[in-house]
C-alpha cells in the first residue's frame, strides 16, 4: 500500500503535520508552565518579601508571637499559601493554621537553607498526600546587612497544571483537526499529481503493448501538464518512427525480395536469421527448414567454411565462387560482408549471392567463339597458302596444274567471304544495325519461288520436293528479303543432310495470328543430345561434313536472330535416321 506515491504524500504531509504541531505543543506548553511558574513564584516572592518587611523590626526587637501568628494567619487567608516565619538560626517563629506543631523546630529545606545564606530559594515538589505538585518559596529578611530572619511560603500548583492540561487538551483536539483536515487536502493535493502519473504510466503501458495511438489531456500549465505535454509529443515521435520504419522495413523487405541477388543473413552465433526468394531457389533451400539452425548444419553454408573463417577472424569483405550442387548446378558469385556493432564486436553477417551461371556461359561462349573464328579463317588460309607457295615453287610452269589449283583457291576464298559475311550479318543483328522493311507479303508465293530455285539440284540428288499451302492462307509482316534467306537456309541444310531417295516437304498454317511454316526432311537427322545446341554459332553436329558441303556453322544462328527480329520463333524437332522438321512463326498481317 505504502508503495503508491499518494500513500507516501499523504503520509509525509500527516508526518509533517503532526511533527510541527508537537515541536509547537511542547514549546508552548513549556513556555506557559514556565511563565505560570514564574509568576506564582513571583507573587510568592513579593509576599514573602512584604510579610519580612513588616515582621523585620520584630526579628530585631523583642518577638510578639501572637502579632506573628496573626500577620501569618491574615496572609494566609489572603494568598492560600502555607506561611511559615523562621529566625535567623532557621527556628520556626510562627506558622499558618494547620502547620502550628513546627513552632520552636528547625526546618532544614534546602531553600530554607540557601534562604539563610542571603540567597532566595525556591523549590518545587510532588505532594503525596495532595497528589499535587506545590511550590516553595523562601525569603531570607535582612536588616543592618545580616539576616536575621527567612519567610518560607509553600502554595499549591494544582490550579496552573489544570489550566495547562486544559490547554494541552486543546492543542491534543487542534492536532487532531489539523490532521484530519491535512489528511484529506493531501489526499486531494496527492490525488491531482498522482492521476496524471497513473495516466501517463497506464499510456506508456498500452504504448508498450503495441497501442501506439494514445493521447493524454493537459488539464494544467504546471510540470504534471508539462509531463503529460512532453509525453504527447513523445507518442507522436514514437509513432513518427515507427512508421518511418516500417516504411523502411517494407522497402527494404520489397528489395530483397524481387531483387535477383541471393542474399543470406546470420546472426554474431552464425545461425541463419534471413534467406530471401532468389537465394531459396539458388540454394535449394527451404526457409521454414533453414531458419534458425547454424551455418554447420547447412551443406550449401558448409562449402564456404574457408571463407567465413577468415571473416570471422577479422576480415571486412570476402568474395568468392561456389558452384552449387543442385540438380541444375550454377556458378555463384559469393560475397561475404561482416556487420559489427559500436565496440567492433561481430554482430551479424550478410552473404551476398550473384548467379554468373550466364556470364560464365557467355564468357564461354565467346571464347569458343573466337577459337571457332580463328579455326574456320584459319582452315582455308592455310590451303590458300599452301596452293599458292606450290604454284610459287614451280608449278606454275605446269597448265595442267595451274587451273585446278586457282579453282581450289577460289573456293576457299569464297568460304572465308561467307565466313565474313555471316559474321557481318550476325553483328549488325546483335547490335541492331539491320535496316527491316517489314510490310505484308504472300507466304505461299515466296515458299513457291524458293522451292522452284531448288528444283534442280533436288533432281540432282533424287530428292523429291513437295509445297502444301491452304487456299486462305493470309499475308504475314516480314521482311521479304530476310525471310527468304531464312527459308533458303533451312531449304539448303535439308537438302544437304538428305541422302539420295528422300523428301523435302513445305507447309505453312494459321495458328493462333501467327502463320507457322514447317519445312520437314527425311534426312539422317540430329542427335538428341545436339539438338539443344543446334541453333549456337559454329555449332556442327558433323563438323567435317558439313565443312565439306561448304557450311560455316552459322545458318541456323542467323536464321533464329532474323526470325526473333521479325516477331517470332523458331523451332526444330528430330530424329536420327528418320529426319527433321523445323517450324518458324511469324505473325499474321493487319488488314
Amino acid at each position: 500500500m505504502f508503495k503508491s506515491i499518494q500513500w507516501k504524500m499523504g503520509l509525509i504531509y500527516f508526518l509533517l503535520i503532526l511533527i510541527a504541531m508537537q515541536v509547537i505543543g511542547v514549546q508552548l506548553l513549556q513556555s506557559l508552565e514556565q511563565y505560570y511558574e514564574n509568576n506564582y513564584a513571583a507573587g510568592l516572592t513579593a509576599q514573602g518579601e512584604l510579610i519580612g518587611g513588616l515582621l523585620r523590626r520584630y526579628f530585631t526587637d523583642s518577638l510578639q508571637e501572637e502579632y506573628i501568628a496573626g500577620l501569618v494567619g491574615e496572609f494566609r487567608l489572603e494568598t492560600g499559601a502555607e506561611i511559615i516565619v523562621l529566625d535567623g538560626n532557621g527556628v520556626v517563629l510562627g506558622a499558618s493554621q494547620g502547620r502550628g506543631d513546627l513552632l520552636g523546630k528547625r526546618l532544614a529545606q534546602a531553600e530554607v537553607t540557601r534562604a539563610l545564606t542571603g540567597i532566595a530559594g525556591q523549590e518545587i515538589r510532588w505532594d503525596a498526600h495532595r497528589q499535587e505538585r506545590s511550590m516553595a518559596v523562601a525569603t531570607p529578611v535582612t536588616a543592618r546587612g545580616d539576616i536575621v530572619g527567612v519567610v518560607y511560603l509553600s502554595g499549591s500548583l494544582a490550579e496552573i497544571d489544570q489550566t495547562l492540561a486544559d490547554i494541552r487538551t486543546f492543542l491534543l483536539s487542534a492536532t487532531l483537526v489539523a490532521l484530519l483536515i491535512t489528511g484529506i487536502i493531501g489526499a486531494g493535493l496527492a490525488r491531482t499529481i498522482t492521476r496524471p502519473i497513473q495516466e501517463v504510466t497506464e499510456k506508456a503501458a498500452l504504448i508498450a503493448a503495441g497501442d501506439f495511438d494514445q493521447h493524454i489531456d493537459v488539464r494544467a500549465a504546471d510540470e504534471i501538464g508539462q509531463l503529460g505535454e512532453t509525453f504527447n509529443y513523445l507518442s507522436r515521435r514514437l509513432q513518427e518512427n515507427l512508421r518511418e520504419i516500417a516504411h523502411q522495413k517494407n522497402k527494404l523487405e520489397a528489395i530483397l525480395f524481387y531483387m535477383n541477388d541471393g542474399v543470406l543473413a546470420l546472426d554474431e552465433g552464425g545461425a541463419l536469421i534471413h534467406i530471401n526468394p532468389t537465394a531459396c531457389q539458388m540454394t535449394g533451400l527451404v526457409p521454414g527448414e533453414a531458419l534458425g539452425k547454424s551455418w554447420r548444419q547447412i551443406p550449401f553454408l558448409k562449402e564456404m567454411e574457408e571463407g567465413l573463417q577468415q571473416l570471422w577472424a577479422g576480415r571486412d569483405n570476402i568474395s568468392m565462387q561456389l558452384v552449387t550442387s543442385c540438380s541444375t548446378p550454377l556458378v555463384l558469385q559469393v560475397h561475404l560482408t561482416s556487420l559489427r556493432d559500436v565496440g567492433e564486436n561481430l554482430s551479424g553477417t550478410v552473404i551476398a549471392l550473384h548467379d554468373i551461371t550466364e556470364q560464365e556461359k557467355l564468357d564461354s561462349m565467346r571464347r569458343d567463339f573466337v577459337a571457332n573464328v580463328s579455326h574456320e579463317i584459319k582452315t582455308p588460309l592455310t590451303t590458300v597458302k599452301s596452293y599458292v607457295e606450290t604454284l610459287l615453287d614451280g608449278a606454275i610452269q605446269r597448265e595442267e596444274l595451274v587451273r585446278p589449283f586457282l579453282q581450289v583457291v577460289l573456293t576457299e576464298t569464297d568460304r572465308i567471304a561467307r565466313l565474313v559475311r555471316d559474321l557481318l550479318q550476325l553483328s549488325q543483328l546483335d547490335y541492331e544495325e539491320v535496316r527491316w522493311r517489314k510490310r505484308p507479303l504472300s507466304l505461299g508465293d515466296l515458299l513457291h519461288q524458293a522451292l522452284q530455285r531448288w528444283l534442280v539440284e533436288a533432281e540432282r540428288q533424287a530428292l523429291k520436293l513437295t509445297l502444301c499451302l491452304p487456299p486462305d492462307l493470309p499475308p504475314v509482316l516480314a521482311d521479304k528479303d530476310r525471310l527468304e534467306q531464312v527459308v533458303e537456309n533451312l531449304l539448303s541444310n535439308a537438302v544437304k543432310f538428305t541422302p539420295a531417295g528422300g523428301s523435302i516437304s513445305l507447309g505453312a498454317q494459321v495458328q493462333d495470328g501467327y502463320i507457322r511454316t514447317t519445312i520437314t526432311d527425311t534426312g539422317i537427322g540430329i542427335p538428341l543430345e545436339d539438338q539443344g545446341r543446334i541453333f549456337e554459332r559454329f555449332y556442327r553436329v558433323d563438323k567435317a561434313r558439313s565443312r565439306s558441303l561448304g557450311g560455316t556453322g552459322l545458318g541456323l544462328s542467323i536464321a533464329q536472330e532474323l526470325i526473333r527480329a521479325m516477331g517470332g520463333e523458331i523451332e526444330l524437332e528430330s530424329t536420327p535416321g528418320e529426319g527433321t522438321r523445323v517450324s518458324f512463326l511469324l505473325p499474321v498481317a493487319e488488314e
